[in-house]
């Protein structure tokens, strides 16, 4: 039977713990651009008005230009910025459900784009996904009643 020395054993113990402690170090960077991202969705009321909330997937349409031939009320400007890591959708199909879903709670009969920037990679900084639209309500209601997307 062999009998180590107490302080040779103690450095195995030290030299295995050094590693792992290295190892999390390196780690914790690509920890951290994994957590806590996610899209940010705020609101701005443009109105007083309140109307009665719609589902979550109601049909809303998606315009580009407020409509000409009708009036419509503009009730909040939506803003979305996607997150920064590499599985976060950063284009405006990722974008869109959440901009709809604020403007069906808002009781919205469409959702008019006003500026999108689709994040991505250059170089190798990740960046956010951006875009705000207005929603508007129409006095005869309904999303039949503007062509969008």
């Amino acid at each position: 039977m062999e009998v180590r020395d107490a302080p040779a054993a103690c450095d195995v113990h030290r030299e295995w713990a050094m590693k792992w402690w290295t190892v999390l170090l390196c780690a914790a960077p690509l920890l951290g651009a994994t957590v806590g991202c996610g899209s940010t969705v705020g609101v701005t009321p443009l109105t007083e008005a309140r109307y009665p909330a719609k589902a979550q997937t109601c049909e809303i349409a998606v315009v580009t230009q407020v409509p000409t031939d009708r009036k419509y009320e503009e009730l909040a400007v939506i803003d979305i910025a996607t997150g920064q890591t590499i599985w976060d959708g950063k284009g405006l199909d990722a974008m869109l459900p959440p901009l709809k879903a604020r403007a069906c709670e808002l009781g919205a009969d469409a959702l008019v784009l006003r500026n999108v920037e689709p994040g991505g990679t250059p170089w190798v900084h990740e960046t956010q996904g951006k875009a705000f639209a207005v929603a508007i309500k129409l006095p005869e209601g309904g999303a039949g009643a503007v062509q969008g997307r």
